[in-house]
């Protein structure tokens, strides 16, 4: 007999297939709410429900109880944890020209998690994910994101990524993985975190805790 938790964890995938048949307007739709989500506008919070429009160039954040799974319409992932702010900055994605996708997403303060979909697996060079001191690219992959404003912290969950303090050569509007000598590779197999500290180029390195929170291991204090 399938335990209980179990069971939920089957309702909730099933709940993301099902997403994916009946879009609204928009690049995605929420899959997942629970408790204080907003859609920033012009700095005021507009609470969002389980079947919103996920929208391109939009602001999304939560509030210290909230939690906010986005599945966007090439089937990727964008989730925000408690106590964090990101954008979705662009999302173009034709399914009949996935190679043509442009992604990104920005990470302003908090925790993230992004998996790769169609449009970025077809399509890494046009991927992207700017936190504000540093840039991650893609190898089709699963990761997450810690930053505040000083510090931010990447764990691969599976596949690669990129990662790179932005800098000269490194700009934020760029696309893709920025090809400097200052990046790092970081894949799953490593079992690392790798973190890029405001005003360093260096990347530190160090063993990633398995169940441990990226901001839980972090030097600098999480954002309020």
């Amino acid at each position: 007999m399938l335990r209980p938790k179990y069971i939920r964890r089957l309702a909730f995938f099933a709940s993301l297939g099902a997403a994916s048949t009946a879009w609204s307007t928009g690049v995605g739709v929420a899959v997942f709410v629970s408790g204080d989500v907003w859609r920033m506008e012009n700095d005021r919070p507009l609470a969002i429900d389980n079947g919103a429009a996920i929208n391109e160039d939009a602001r999304y954040k939560t509030g210290s109880n909230g939690h906010l799974y986005m599945k966007m319409n090439d089937g990727g992932l964008f989730i925000l944890r408690p106590n964090s702010e990101g954008y979705v900055r662009r999302y173009q994605y034709d399914p009949a020209t996935p190679q043509a996708s442009q992604i990104k997403f920005e990470l302003l303060g908090g925790v993230a998690r992004a998996v790769s979909g169609k449009g970025s697996k077809a399509a890494p060079e046009k991927f992207r994910f700017n936190t504000p001191i540093a840039a991650i690219g893609v190898r089709g992959t699963d990761f997450t994101v810690f930053t505040t404003a000083e510090a931010t912290r990447v764990a691969v969950s599976e596949g690669a990524v990129v990662f790179s303090p932005l800098t000269h050569g490194c700009r934020p509007e760029d696309f893709g993985p920025c090809n400097i000598p200052l990046a790092q590779v970081l894949d799953a197999n490593r079992h690392e975190i790798f973190e890029i500290r405001k005003g360093e180029n260096q990347i530190r390195r160090e063993p990633a805790k398995n169940g441990e929170p990226l901001e839980r291991l972090s030097p600098v204090p999480a954002p309020r």
